[in-house]
């Protein structure tokens, strides 16, 4: 046989298998019927699929053509599981973000429960309430980063066993941790203004007079 060109390397079965060498045959030359066609078109796959049909019976009575899907078609039945997992695990991310401000709000509202005696006492000495908040907000912060340095690094550790799971995508993308810390460092911050800005309101004398 003669070569007459060479192709980029192909993946058939799944996006996620190795590369293996392939040899392109034409059909006469073939010992098997071809199995399948591909083809490039300008207009939509499916207005062409019955004279795709009809060509293909015409030049390869050997073998019938069973289906016909575009590449886009075939893309997504590839990686409809992968895609299935990353909703999943989305909807997990979305539900632990929840969490994470409901968690942070409850901590602050009892925090601010538990000093307002603390804090009426300080205002009572003169202590402006916007430092006050500027305090809270801040030792709030600052457990979130802490807890954010901790995430990150168990993350780093991880990366071998997510590397070897995910295929063509870098664990170690400072511009993902660095989103995922500002996300959380967000939420920390929201969830606790509200707590923080019922500081404010907080009279001296009545918290004086609280047990």
């Amino acid at each position: 046989m003669q070569v007459i060109g060479v192709v980029r390397n192909v993946k058939y079965g799944s996006v996620w298998e190795e590369l293996q060498p392939c040899l392109y045959v034409a059909d006469a030359q073939s010992d098997s019927a071809a199995s399948y066609l591909i083809l490039r078109l300008k207009s939509h796959a499916a207005a062409l699929a019955s004279t795709v049909r009809k060509e293909w019976s015409r030049l390869m009575p050997r073998s019938t053509l069973a289906d016909f899907q575009s590449g886009d078609e075939l893309l997504d039945a590839a990686l409809a599981p992968q895609r299935v997992a990353t909703g999943v695990f989305g909807a997990f991310g979305l539900m632990s973000v929840v969490l994470v401000s409901v968690g942070l709000y409850s901590v602050m509202a009892y925090a601010v429960a538990r000093r307002t005696r603390e804090i009426g006492i300080r205002l009572a000495l003169g202590a402006k309430p916007a430092a006050v908040v500027r305090q809270v907000l801040g030792n709030v912060l600052a457990v979130a980063a802490v807890g954010m340095a901790v995430g990150s690094g168990i993350s780093v550790l991880l990366g071998g066993f997510i590397a070897s799971q995910i295929e063509g995508v870098s664990v170690h993308d400072a511009a993902m941790f660095a989103s995922s810390a500002a996300l959380l460092g967000v939420v920390a911050f929201c969830a606790a203004v509200v707590p923080a800005r019922r500081m404010l309101r907080i009279d001296p004398q009545q918290a004086l007079r609280s047990e």
